[in-house]
């Protein structure tokens, strides 16, 4: 239980940096749907652990769109992130809608 309560503390805190690292970058463009990002947040837990959190937020509106999270670092960790927001109903992208990573390089494992 302690596990998840500091997981969920720590998603949190990777929230709020996350939404300040968007503001400093100027990627609040005003068209929703258009400029999604994604990024994997690493949240050290209990002694030794580690949990990896894969986001993708609208860069206009800066909310969350689809979450992973995984105990492992591998390319599923960020490709059923994706997918988790493709099989979303509700969701209405922009036609030229794009995905940017800071890093990407778990994407291009």
């Amino acid at each position: 239980m302690i596990a998840k309560q500091e997981a969920k503390i720590k998603l949190l805190e990777a929230g709020a940096l996350i939404k300040k690292a968007l503001h400093r970058r100027g990627f609040k463009k005003g068209i929703p749907g258009l400029v999604l990002l994604t990024d994997i947040t690493y949240l050290p837990y209990g002694y030794s652990q580690m949990a990896y959190l894969s986001t993708i937020l609208d860069a206009s509106t800066g909310e969350l769109l689809a979450h992973n999270l995984s105990t492992t670092l591998h390319l599923p960790l960020a490709t059923d992130t994706i997918e988790l927001l493709i099989r979303q109903r509700r969701l209405k992208l922009h036609p030229d809608a794009f995905l940017h990573s800071d890093q990407g390089s778990h994407l291009l494992e």
